[in-house]
Order: structure tokens, then C-alpha cells, then sequence
């Protein structure tokens, strides 16, 4: 599917109308500061689909009142707010919705790093039949994996993955 926007966060928009017909918002906001460094935040704010969990949808629909409602009440965000480290995820929740009910769960901690290694690698290769993990190796005799998230290069020796005796 192509992206189609003038954002980012417009093509994501697009992606959920398209592919998972869910009505979406999505507002991102970025900026630089000289202490912190560059800051980022976002919203995505989803109009889920009627009915019981399991079940099919009932329907999603554009016009419905409450979408709109909670869609032009999200609008209303600033890029000051979602990039300011002293604003909680609970405030900027309370001033958008209070009027509305208001639930905020705990979320998982975000860290900055990959979780690649060659131990890891190694240990997905060994599923691969030897045959097949010949292969894969160069003339050196390694498997040469290059991590998409962190673009590191883990050349792996087909030795080390070998299947135990």
C-alpha cells in the first residue's frame, strides 16, 4: 500500500482507513531543545469498533457523534504539550477528555537500544537445516546477519551454530 499524505502521521492515517478500516488520528510533534536534546511525542487516538471482543464488527463509522466528538476534542492538542517532559500522559489525558470517562493504564518502559546479539542470532540460525546454513555463509565460512533496527553486522561462524553433537 502506498503511503499517501502530507505527514507521517496523515500516512498513517490513510494506512488505518485503508487496510484496517479504522478511523484514526494521529498527531506527532517534534522538537529540539538545547538541554534535553530533540523531544518527540504523539497521539493516536482510534475510534475501535462496536461489538464484543472476539466477535465481527458491528460497524466503525466516520460520522458516528462520539468519534467526532472525541476527534475534535483531540485536535485541540498542542505540539508544546506533547513535547513537554513535565506534562503527564494523565494530564494531557484529564484536559482533552474530563468531561468524558477517563481511564489511564501503567505502560511499559521505553528504552533506546536494540536487543540484537550474536547469541541470539546464532540461536535462530541453528533452526535453519544445515544444509540450508551452508548456504547462507559466505566464503569466509560465516553467516553474515545485518541487524535492520541498529545496523550493526554480525558476521556469525557457521562453527558457532552448528547443532550439537
Amino acid at each position: 500500500m502506498p503511503l499517501e499524505g502530507s505527514s507521517i502521521g496523515d500516512a498513517a492515517e490513510h494506512y488505518f482507513e485503508q487496510s484496517e478500516q479504522i478511523p484514526s488520528l494521529i498527531t506527532l510533534a517534534a522538537r529540539h531543545d538545547a538541554e534535553a536534546g530533540c523531544v518527540a511525542g504523539g497521539l493516536l487516538l482510534q475510534h475501535l469498533p462496536e461489538g464484543e471482543v472476539g466477535r465481527d464488527r458491528l460497524h466503525v463509522r466516520h460520522d458516528h457523534p462520539e468519534w467526532e466528538h472525541a476527534r475534535t476534542i483531540a485536535a485541540t492538542l498542542k505540539p508544546e504539550e506533547l513535547t513537554d517532559p513535565a506534562t503527564s500522559l494523565e494530564t494531557l489525558a484529564w484536559r482533552l477528555f474530563h468531561e468524558d470517562e477517563v481511564r489511564v493504564e501503567s505502560g511499559a518502559t521505553v528504552s533506546r537500544g536494540c536487543r540484537c546479539s550474536t547469541e541470539y542470532f546464532a540461536g535462530v540460525l541453528r533452526q535453519f537445516p544445515e544444509a540450508e546454513r551452508a548456504d547462507m555463509a559466505d566464503e569466509a565460512g560465516d553467516i553474515v546477519v545485518d541487524c535492520a533496527f541498529c545496523s550493526r553486522i554480525f558476521p556469525i561462524p557457521l562453527a558457532e551454530i552448528a547443532a550439537p553433537d
